[in-house]
Parts: C-alpha cells; structure tokens; sequence
C-alpha cells in the first residue's frame, strides 16, 4: 500500500515538473513570437507539447504562428487537436473555419461555423462569415439567410449589408441588393461606394 502511495505521489510530481517546463517553453514562445522570431516561436511551442501531449494552450499558439507563416495547413492540423482537447471553446472552431475558407475549403468552413451557432448563437460575425463561405458556393438563399441573421443580432453591422447585397445582386435581385449596399454606405463602408456605381445606377 505504502509502495502504491510513493509511486502516486512521484507520478504527481513528475507530471507537476513536466507542466512547469512546458509552460517554461510556452512563456519563452510567446515571447519569440512577439518579437517576429516566428520559427524560434514554433519550436518552442513543439517542445512545449512535446512535454505535454495534451497541453491545449500550446497548440493554440503553434497554430498561430504557423498561420503567420502561411502555414494554413499545418496550423489547421494543430487546430484539429485544440478542438479535441477543448471542444467547447469558440476560438479553435473560428480560426480554424477561417483557414479552412482562405484554402477554398468553403464546405469544411460551413461545417466549423455551423458548430459556432451552436456554441455562441447570438454572435453575428459568425453568421457573416457562413453567410460569405456560402456565397463562394453559390448557395445565394442560405447566405441571404445569414446574413440577415447578422443584421438582426447587429443592425449597424455594415459588411453584413454589404454582402446581402451583392448576394441579392448576384441572384437577380438588383433593386433590393441595391437598397442594402446604400444602407451599408450610410453605415460607413466605403467598399460600397464603387459597387452601388457599378450596380445600381
């Protein structure tokens, strides 16, 4: 029984001296990162977890700068295992739709920012952002949809307006996509200045 207890209690240790070190690395990456030594960053975000398999903050940060180095594909790797590890945290669904977008992977960005609305309903950036993967497919009534589910949570949300527009636009609805990119230009987006001279004069 005594033997069973030591070896607990050296387990506990260890795992506690193991945390600390790669917490040490995570510090240390944090601060290479923030001083542009991008790679230096990665690195020592690697060993971090390399410590600690199961260390989440970690590949958090991994991903990022892996992001900042174009690494889209190796961030939404380390973004893959965030989410195992923290399922119920907006961020890693967020960041990882937004890459999975940026490589034209629309349908797999629709999927993370379906589970958002189920996270964080009332978030209107998300609905955006579906709404826009929607659009690259041509999915004109779904992106509609979302985005007017972003005007109502936010009504001053002018990239909202703006996208309802040139959705409606591109569906064949020039008088109604007309009327939501004069009220985003209202709202302060100079983006629709040259559209509504294009589109709706």
């Amino acid at each position: 029984m005594k033997k069973i207890i030591l070896l607990l209690m050296l387990s506990a240790i260890f795992s506690a001296v193991n945390s600390q070190s790669a917490l040490a690395y995570l510090t240390q990456g944090n601060l290479k990162y923030y001083n542009k030594d991008i790679k230096g960053a990665i690195e020592d975000y690697t060993k971090a977890i390399q410590i600690d398999p199961g260390y989440f903050a970690a590949y958090n940060k991994r991903a990022i700068a892996k992001s900042a180095l174009q690494d889209f594909k190796g961030a939404i790797a380390d973004y893959d295992k965030y989410i195992e590890l923290q399922p119920k945290v907006e961020d890693g669904y967020f960041n990882r739709g937004l890459l999975k977008y940026s490589l034209q992977d629309y349908k797999g960005a629709i999927e993370d920012f379906n589970k958002l609305t189920e996270i964080n309903p009332d978030a209107a950036k998300i609905y955006l952002y579906r709404g826009q993967s929607r659009a690259k497919l041509k999915e004109y009534v779904g992106a509609i949809a979302d985005y007017t589910k972003a005007i109502e949570l936010d009504p001053a949300y002018e990239k909202a307006y703006l996208m309802r527009g040139i959705s409606k636009i591109e569906s064949g609805n020039n008088e109604s996509g007309c009327l939501d990119l004069k009220k985003s230009e209202e709202l302060g987006n100079k983006e629709a200045y040259n559209l509504i001279k294009d589109y709706c004069n």
